[in-house]
């Protein structure tokens, strides 16, 4: 912008704002002119233009409320012109923004049919398996573009900064509505699903909020778990590569993840060093104060343990959790609802596993 074209809009700028002061002076109805000032003011993209006029009009009491109401209506329909333009100019389904709530619903469907497989017991049966490993897969694909999109989310989101700045808009013209005429515009917070019903422009905007929020939450819980799980020192390399391919495992079929909890652990290594010493390869202990796994948790200082798995035969993390995979009663431990909380103890060859669930 040139100096002449800055010193043109801070001309209008006091030239607005010298009416605008003549509109607070005195109360009543005003004039024309002011009344295109004050529709001006109603009308900006502003924030604090806005609020300064609905101050001022509320301070002109109550002749004054049949002419700001209708100067309102107007203002209305000017922010609504933008949150519809907003809407059809971002959210049109083949741009990248208005795909967002597809990628979410698509990934959202596919995770849960993946998630109903995992959780059933196939008696082994490979036809089944075979299926599970295919909708897993389905689920595996969307949730790659999940990812890809909330990358594009992290940052400064231009599209949802123009739906919130009109909405915005729109709320604060209700809310002025009711206050002038309370009978003609009854209260209440607007929505944006409400306000879109309102304007009649189906469900994009709230759909959209919706699905942006469910990305940016679903990729960051795994993200913030696998920043902590890293962040041990208790925990060794093998622990934290385990943990992070069942979070993301885990992650992939719409499922929590989960903790590495260093008492948990230690009972997990006890078990595994005890199985190796002792020569057994067995849930229960022969040792009677060591017989369960709750029993062992306990011992270590956990309370609140839910399953165990356990497996022998590598020291690989990648091979401990394919053996659980296909292995029903472990992988519905490991791919269970109700758990927060992972313990991993590893000795040599020997694995065992805990989950269980802690307050956060």
């Amino acid at each position: 912008m040139t100096s002449s074209q800055i010193q043109r809009c801070f001309s209008r700028f006091i030239v607005g704002l010298v009416a605008f002061a003549g509109f607070v002076a005195v109360g009543g109805e005003i004039t024309g002119e002011q009344a295109r000032r004050v529709l001006e003011f109603l009308e900006s993209a502003d924030e604090s233009r806005r609020a300064a006029t609905h101050r001022a009009s509320r301070e002109r009491g109550e002749d004054f409320k049949p002419q700001y109401v209708f100067l309102l209506e107007r203002a209305w329909n000017h922010h609504a012109r933008e949150f519809e333009r907003a809407i059809h100019g971002s959210l049109d389904p083949r741009s990248p923004a208005g795909q967002i709530p597809r990628v979410w619903s698509d990934w959202v469907n596919a995770a849960a049919d993946a998630r109903r497989h995992i959780q059933t017991d196939h008696n082994k049966e490979q036809r089944r398996l075979d299926e599970m490993d295919r909708l897993f897969g389905e689920a595996e694909k969307h949730w790659r573009t999940v990812v890809r999109t909330a990358r594009t989310l992290s940052g400064d989101d231009p599209v949802a900064a123009r739906l919130e700045a009109a909405a915005a808009a729109l709320r604060e013209i209700h809310g002025e509505l009711h206050w002038a005429d309370p009978r003609g515009y009854p209260g209440g917070e607007l929505t944006l699903e409400q306000l879109e019903r309102r304007l009649a422009l189906g469900p994009r905007a709230g759909e959209y909020f919706i699905a942006r929020q469910g990305i940016l939450d679903a990729v960051g819980a795994l993200e913030a778990a696998n920043e902590a799980n890293n962040a041990l020192s208790w925990a060794d390399r093998t622990q934290k590569t385990f943990a992070s391919i069942l979070n993301g495992r885990r992650a992939v079929v719409g499922l929590r993840p989960l903790y590495l909890n260093e008492k948990l652990s230690l009972a997990c290594y006890r078990h595994s060093e005890e199985m190796e010493r002792l020569g057994y390869f067995a849930h229960e202990s022969p040792v009677e104060e060591n017989r369960t796994f709750g029993l062992r948790a306990r011992r270590a200082g956990f309370h609140g343990a839910s399953g165990e798995c356990i497996f022998m035969g590598s020291s690989d993390p990648e091979a401990a959790e394919r053996a659980w995979w296909y292995s029903c009663g472990h992988r519905l431990i490991n791919y269970a609802t109700g758990p927060n909380t992972l313990g991993i103890g590893v000795h040599n060859r020997h694995w065992t596993l805990n989950t269980g669930r802690v307050s956060r």
